[in-house]
């Protein structure tokens, strides 16, 4: 018998477009700080509930992290874009009986004369609770698994005037499995993350209407080009195509938006 140790993270970044996140029997309220680093130290607090029925107890850590192209989050070592060297919480570790609160505070402390820029980290929320399960591996040998939860949070700050842009590089309609696939790629080009929601219509060669449908909306971090996939619900045909898409965001005055044509050959 085999033993294997993961650390499971659940990435609250994607979820900042709500008010709240909660995972399991807890409940983190806010899902996102955004701070302006210009005005001394700024302060605040996260409210924990524990609201299930088991007595719990978590470990507080600032780190740093990235999101690749796909979308993946990992963690890094702090960079010159990194706050979690800034930021102190108290309490740093905590029980929480069931149907119970906790405030935890966090205040930063940026250095003088910094860049103009976004800089971020994440508040890690990790249970101190370990999860045992066991999985089974493909020449059948089962492997016992320790699985930590680990929720992370996370913390902007902002300095001067950030210029927020973004272009669309490239579509596609691809294979995949017995699936067709709209693949688009959008570049990150400003100072600081793109909170966008993208969406894409089809037409045919006479600009008939073929099909619309929305892509996922996400941040994308300066200086990355993330991809969005979505499969396509209409069967096409061989022929030429003209797909326009569209990405909003508050933080531009205009969409993202621009007309790909688009020859589709069904593989063979």
């Amino acid at each position: 018998m085999k033993k294997s140790f993961f650390l499971l993270l659940i990435l609250v970044l994607m979820l900042g477009f709500f008010s709240g996140v909660g995972e399991a029997g807890l409940s983190i309220s806010p899902a996102l700080v955004e701070v302006n680093l210009e005005k001394g130290r700024p302060a605040g607090q996260f409210l924990i509930s524990n609201v299930g029925d088991e007595e719990e107890r978590y470990r507080i850590s600032a780190i740093h992290f990235t999101v690749s192209h796909t979308g993946d989050v990992s963690r890094r070592e702090p960079d010159e874009h990194s706050l979690a060297p800034w930021i102190k919480f108290n309490p740093v570790e905590f029980t929480l009986a069931p149907r119970s609160q906790q405030a935890v505070r966090y205040v930063i402390t940026p250095p003088p004369k910094l860049k103009t820029g976004e800089y971020w980290c994440a508040m890690e929320l990790e249970s101190l609770k370990v999860v045992k399960g066991s999985s089974v591996d493909s020449q059948g040998r089962e492997f016992q698994i320790d699985v930590i939860p680990s929720i992370l949070v996370p913390i902007f700050g902002k300095v001067g005037n950030i210029r927020y842009r973004g272009t669309i590089r490239e579509v596609q309609v691809i294979p995949k499995d017995d699936k067709k696939m709209i693949l688009v790629s959008v570049e990150n080009t400003g100072e600081g993350r793109l909170r966008i929601e993208g969406a894409y219509e089809i037409r045919g060669g006479a600009g008939e209407p073929i099909e619309k449908g929305t892509l996922a909306r996400s941040y994308i971090f300066p200086g990355v080009k993330q991809l969005f996939t979505t499969a396509l619900k209409t069967d096409l045909k061989e022929g030429n195509y003209l797909v326009r898409v569209e990405f909003r965001s508050s933080q531009l005055q205009q969409p993202m938006a621009d007309d790909f044509p688009i020859l589709w050959k069904p593989p063979l």
